[in-house]
């Protein structure tokens, strides 16, 4: 059963400070129990550390390392750019694609959906156990 979600939603909010990108992170924020302030905050704190990664497998892999968490442990919700949804796929990782801001890889055969609001029907984490690391 997962225990962390991993957001990675870089398309989506890499334009800056602006009300949709505030309404998209209040919304993770909410299906996975944390503040809106704390996932903006490791958002603005791991991009380098992200970006600096040489692809998108050696990305997916180093947040979950950054969770301590075995990859099996997590759901990966992306936008899907840079091959990121089949790196996390290959880890282990239960992916879901968001077609709701940009869709970057309308060719992924798995798991999507439309809104974030459709996330917590699909994720595989029994109540009350989602972990309070954030690391998007």
């Amino acid at each position: 059963m997962a225990r962390f979600v991993v957001f990675d939603l870089f398309h989506t909010l890499v334009h800056g400070a602006d009300d949709e990108r505030n309404r998209v992170v209040a919304e993770m924020a909410g299906i996975v129990g944390v503040e809106p302030a704390g996932l903006l905050r490791a958002y603005r704190d791991t991009w380098r550390e992200r970006l600096s990664a040489p692809d998108a497998a050696e990305t997916v892999r180093l947040l979950a390392q950054r969770l301590g968490a075995d990859p099996a442990e997590c759901v990966y919700v992306a936008d899907g750019a840079d091959q990121e949804l089949a790196a996390a796929a290959a880890l282990g990782m239960t992916v879901i694609r968001t077609t709701e801001n940009n869709d970057t890889d309308p060719t992924w055969a798995g798991a999507a959906i439309t809104a974030l609001a459709e996330l917590p029907a699909l994720l595989p984490i029994a109540p009350g156990s989602l972990t309070g690391t954030v690391c998007p």
